[in-house]
């Protein structure tokens, strides 16, 4: 069984750990096809590019030098169109040979996605969803707006990736084209969805309506040789670690806004951009800058160094970090939204409501003031990830997904 995975990218976020499990990880025989490979594994390939995207890419150089951040493709709303994926495909080794296609993000304009239709003659097709993209007009996350479930594909969050402010909106278009492609396709389609949050989205959403799609709810699986508890944590002033990221999803600007009325000493550990010098708490012992981190040994050992994850996502499916936090005895304190409600259940974690500072700087307060409670918490997070998100339960529930997949094929 050969299983041919396509992600926008090879590394950065959860989609692309998923994926890149999946091919350096498990036993079965997977590759991974991407827009833009940063990864040195010669089990990830790129696809290739044919004149008009050398041609496009020419345009976007001179569009830069401009200085209109966006590129040809998003100014005209063509992120989805143009790019002769399936000729791509067709003539590529991995595809020809693999059983199924397995997709994660289409959406980072290199992908057409009336493509779907020529795969599904060929090959089975796994789509994992790790946002909402596939029942929007073309954004990632549409927030509270429930215009995906009524069939209006306009949202006010057009600036953001991946649309990032077309000149011509043409989201009602492609809400349409998904509902039409996903009904043709779906007798080859299968959609896993890590988060039942998502799941509810979706089978109550405008494409998913009388479509007769198979959808099963599978979870994110860590690998917990790499992220698991040390149980070092004996130091007396507490550690929090946060992720500070330049994203209209993270809500990063949350955490720095009440970063000052932190109560009492701490350590920050802060992985991604770096922290603001302009922002002082004469209660912060220290802040230790680390920039970005892709190896996962370091960030499961940063995270063993920590006692506090603070997460104030303002949009999130099934994050592996809370989930990699978990493994390694980290309280999670995250925003009440999305899958993320899911994994801090049952004293697993702790949840805020979202976009409020003074609940989350509370419950900062809160678990730092009470430092063996905080990290009974973290220990009751270890064991519960052990128990319902081990990488290899998740291996396993795939393989068995494939196999039911093929054995259709047979009959």
């Amino acid at each position: 069984m050969k299983i041919l995975h396509i992600n926008t990218f090879d590394q950065w976020g959860g989609a692309e750990q998923f994926a890149l499990n999946f091919v350096h990880h498990s036993k079965m025989d997977s590759c991974l096809l991407c827009k833009t490979k940063y990864n040195v594994s010669p089990k990830v390939y790129c696809f290739p590019k044919n004149i008009l995207d050398h041609c496009l890419a020419f345009s976007d150089k001179v569009i830069w030098k401009l200085n209109i951040k966006k590129n040809f493709r998003e100014i005209f709303f063509l992120g989805d169109e143009f790019h002769f994926t399936y000729k791509k495909l067709k003539d590529n080794p991995y595809y020809k040979e693999c059983d199924i296609v397995h997709l994660h993000n289409i959406h980072g304009s290199y992908f057409d996605i009336e493509s779907l239709l020529l795969i599904a003659k060929d090959k089975y097709i796994v789509w994992t969803l790790h946002d909402m993209w596939i029942m929007t007009g073309g954004e990632a996350y549409t927030f509270e707006n429930d215009n995906y479930k009524i069939g209006i594909g306009t949202t006010p969050y057009i600036a953001n990736y991946p649309l990032n402010n077309p000149v011509i909106d043409r989201r009602q278009h492609f809400l349409q084209k998904k509902k039409s492609i996903l009904k043709q396709i779906a007798p080859k389609l299968l959609i896993t969805i890590p988060s039942r949050w998502l799941k509810d989205c979706f089978t109550n959403s405008f494409v998913y309506n009388n479509n007769n799609i198979n959808v099963k709810h599978l979870p994110y699986g860590i690998d917990l040789d790499i992220f698991n508890n040390e149980k070092v944590k004996k130091w007396k002033i507490p550690r929090i670690i946060f992720f500070n990221a330049n994203s209209p999803f993270k809500g990063s600007n949350i955490f720095l806004q009440i970063f000052k009325e932190i109560q009492s000493p701490f350590y920050l550990i802060n992985i991604g951009q770096s922290f603001p010098g302009s922002l002082q708490n004469k209660n912060c012992e220290k802040i230790l800058n680390l920039g970005f981190i892709n190896s996962r040994r370091r960030l499961a050992y940063l995270y063993n160094l920590s006692d506090i994850l603070v997460f104030p996502s303002l949009a999130d499916n099934f994050p592996i970090t809370i989930l990699e936090a978990m493994a390694c005895g980290v309280c999670v304190i995250g925003s009440k939204l999305g899958g993320i409600v899911e994994l801090l259940e049952f004293d697993n974690g702790i949840l805020f409501e979202s976009q409020n500072e003074e609940d989350l700087l509370s419950k900062i307060n809160a678990t730092i003031a009470n430092l063996y409670k905080t990290r009974e918490i973290g220990m009751n997070a270890t064991s519960v990830v052990k128990e319902k998100y081990d990488v290899k339960k998740m291996y396993a529930n795939y393989a068995d997904l494939y196999d039911s997949l093929l054995a259709a094929k047979q009959l």
